[in-house]
């Protein structure tokens, strides 16, 4: 009984290591030296891939299911960071909703999805265009006629009227001034002196220069007319218009400069000007150009002042009335084949004209519209055709 019950113990323990072997087998596991349990199916330790041992994921709150790498391919993963990103709506870095996927090194993918380097960059100059706009406003405040101040020559013994609303004064004459150098003030008593009246100077034959300050948007006709001894003329930088005749026969005035903000300028302003020896018009003049000492207005390509040095530009279509009226110098003047129309008193005084050379042919010439009264006064001519 001793030896049957010996061989039953033996028998047991013979059944219990083979469960506990088969157990082992069965699940695939396997005990290191260490005590450390690794699975078959867990994932590569070193780069995710594409294999179906790696679990992909399915939302933003996904992960995986061992660990991730530095290394990122088409499967989803977890960013460096620890953030879960995927296809739907992510966060990068920084905390803002890209709706993009975001790589293992941190950059964004996808095209609709401005970095936020450029972002700020955008912002910048977003800052610096509105910080430019802002000055612009202010510049054209601080600017503005109320802004004008008298200059310290201005005269004060100048005939002038106020408006019936009284908010502006107009010069109409030069009462008991002596001044040869004429300063019109911008104010009187606080109130602008906005335009000088029709002939408000004419025949003043001992003024020599004339100071209009940036109040004064308008020049009437004939305001200084008939002023021989007017040599220069500073206009006011908000000149708006200049009236017919308005500095006709100042045969000393040698240069003119037209102010960009100048919108209308009258029928022979200019005529008689006989010392004129240059014109210029500012910058950013929308209405008025010049080239080769001509006056043209620019939209309609009509030349409207001249002077003796002046070159008619190919592609002026109109000289315009009196344009070179009383040019008592000018000898010579070349006339382009696009001119059609020559105006009234285009060429009338200019004595010393002796010849028009004309660009075209004779039936081009004969075609041209010629104003009444265009070569008055002048003596001879001869009009010499290219073609």
């Amino acid at each position: 009984m001793r030896t049957l019950r010996i061989i039953s113990i033996l028998a047991a323990l013979l059944v219990c290591c083979a469960l506990a072997v088969g157990c082992n087998v069965g699940d695939g596991s396997q005990t290191t030296g260490d005590g450390t349990t690794t699975t078959a199916d867990t994932t590569v330790n070193s780069t995710s891939s594409n294999t179906e041992s790696t679990a992909p994921i399915t939302g933003a709150n996904t992960e995986t299911d061992e660990s991730t790498t530095d290394e990122t391919t088409n499967s989803d993963t977890t960013a460096n960071d620890g953030t879960a990103t995927t296809e739907a709506d992510t966060t990068v870095n920084d905390g803002t909703d890209t709706g993009s996927v975001t790589t293992g090194e941190g950059t964004v993918t996808t095209d609709d999805v401005t970095d936020n380097s450029e972002t700020a960059d955008t912002t910048d100059i977003a800052n610096t265009e509105t910080t430019t706009t802002e000055k612009t406003t202010t510049d054209e405040v601080t600017t503005t006629v109320e802004e004008v101040t008298n200059h310290p020559d201005a005269t004060d013994k100048l005939v002038l009227a106020l408006n019936s609303d009284k908010t502006a004064y107009s010069v109409i004459d030069l009462g008991d001034c002596t001044d040869k150098d004429v300063v019109i003030p911008a104010k009187v008593d606080g109130i602008p002196v906005v335009s000088i009246s029709a002939k408000a100077f004419a025949d003043e034959k001992e003024i020599t220069s004339v100071f209009i300050p940036d109040t004064v948007t308008h020049i009437g006709s004939s305001a200084f007319e008939n002023c021989f001894g007017l040599t220069s003329v500073i206009f006011s930088a908000r000149l708006e218009s200049i009236g017919d005749s308005a500095f006709a026969d100042c045969p000393v005035l040698n240069s003119i400069i037209i102010p960009k903000t100048v919108e209308n300028i009258g029928k022979g302003a200019f005529a008689g000007c006989t010392g004129l020896a240059s014109i210029k018009v500012e910058i950013g003049n929308n209405t008025y150009s010049a080239t080769n000492n001509c006056l043209i207005e620019t939209e309609i390509n009509t030349l409207i002042a001249g002077s003796k040095t002046s070159v008619i530009p190919d592609g002026v279509v109109v000289i315009a009335e009196s344009a070179f009226a009383r040019s008592f110098s000018l000898s010579k003047i070349n006339i382009p084949e696009s001119v059609k129309v020559i105006g009234a008193n285009a060429f009338s005084g200019c004595v010393q004209l002796k010849t028009i050379n004309y660009a075209g042919n004779e039936a081009g010439w004969s075609e041209i519209q010629k104003g009444k009264g265009w070569d008055d006064s002048i003596i001879s001519y001869n009009v010499v055709c290219a073609k």
